[in-house]
């Protein structure tokens, strides 16, 4: 992959491939801070506290931690990347003002996310492609280096790799987190 893509000019945005599982570093004494607008929580299974957050939905209050986590389900997902984008963008301007780092776990897979207007649970009234969604998804990926997408299967999914996130060191900015989640290692 990094000699095709020096041959083809292209500068890869991760540094690393993902190799063998991340592990998962459980450190007591912090908090898990849930953003006060995050209106269905998750059960993160760690101490946890409601605080209004600027940007994201919930955060590990640790010193040295610049990860933060946007839930979205199916339904605020399309909506954020239809007629959102802009707010989205400039949240993630905040962010990265800060120096923070946004990975925004989807509580459904990417490959229903691809089909999303088949699927019974969505309404009709949604009247979007997936094309579309998701090439804001991609405009939103090339204008902020900040972020990240990872699309988990099922909320208990999106549950374990937030929690994953925050206890995983910094392993979230070095490698492809959808394909580190594809390949069973995170």
């Amino acid at each position: 992959f990094y000699k095709l893509c020096s041959e083809v000019d292209l500068k890869p945005r991760f540094k690393k491939f993902p190799r063998g599982e991340t592990k998962e570093k459980i450190e007591e004494g912090y908090e898990i801070v849930v953003d006060t607008r995050e209106q269905k929580p998750l059960n993160i299974n760690y101490e946890t506290r409601r605080e209004g957050l600027k940007f994201a939905d919930y955060w590990l209050d640790k010193e040295d931690n610049k990860c933060y986590v946007e839930r979205k389900e199916t339904k605020d997902f399309i909506g954020t990347f239809t007629g959102g984008c802009d707010r989205f963008s400039r949240e993630l301007e905040r962010a990265e003002e800060q120096g923070a780092y946004v990975v925004v776990v989807v509580e459904n897979s990417l490959d229903n996310m691809m089909k999303f207007n088949y699927l019974k649970y969505i309404t009709k009234k949604v009247q979007v492609t997936p094309e579309f969604v998701l090439r804001n998804v991609r405009d939103i990926i090339q204008k902020h280096k900040n972020v990240q997408f990872l699309f988990a299967k099922g909320r208990t999914e999106a549950t374990r790799v937030t929690r994953k996130l925050f206890f995983s060191g910094t392993a979230y900015k070095d490698v492809d987190l959808q394909l580190a989640y594809d390949l069973k290692l995170f």
